[in-house]
């Protein structure tokens, strides 16, 4: 897994008046997020349903404004979203269609109010993808900042 700095050292300078690249404008923008891909060959049920068994909760299921449904739930002030189709195309150096489910977690706050908020948001993000690897026998990747592989790789395209 590549790591935000290895990634801006790959993006182009975003055009804007403080010449920030795309990663700093989209981290400011406050969206960063770290997705975790699991290569699973069954439903996103079962996927849910390991994540509720390990949090000791069952996890919401919604569904958006395409008819697509997902599953989300919030556990120390982050937000996880389950996807079943995440539609990103092969780019970045990911080959994001060999994986069938995306979690997205989006930290609801910044570790300015607490000092370890970060560092349990990003263990329990690490935690999540060794854990569903293990109980799926499945590939699973950890991507930082995942808004600004897939602008590279539009940006390259």
């Amino acid at each position: 897994m590549e790591k935000l700095s290895d990634i801006e050292k790959r993006l182009k300078t975003f055009a804007d008046p403080n010449n920030r690249s795309i990663a700093e404008y989209l981290e400011n923008m406050g969206r960063v997020t770290l997705d975790l891909f699991i290569s699973y060959d069954g439903n996103i049920e079962d996927i849910a349903d390991e994540i509720g068994g390990l949090l000791g909760m069952k996890l919401k299921k919604e569904t958006d404004e395409f008819g697509e449904y997902h599953y989300m739930f919030r556990c120390l002030e982050i937000e996880f979203v389950l996807y079943g189709n995440h539609g990103l195309d092969d780019g970045g150096g990911i080959i994001f269609s060999d994986y069938n489910y995306q979690m997205q977690i989006l930290k609801l706050y910044s570790g300015e109010k607490y000092k370890s908020y970060d560092t349990i948001y990003n263990n329990i993000a690490v935690f999540l993808t060794e854990k569903l690897s293990l109980a799926f026998n499945a590939s699973a990747i950890l991507v930082d900042n995942l808004q600004s592989v897939v602008f590279s790789t539009v940006m390259t395209a």
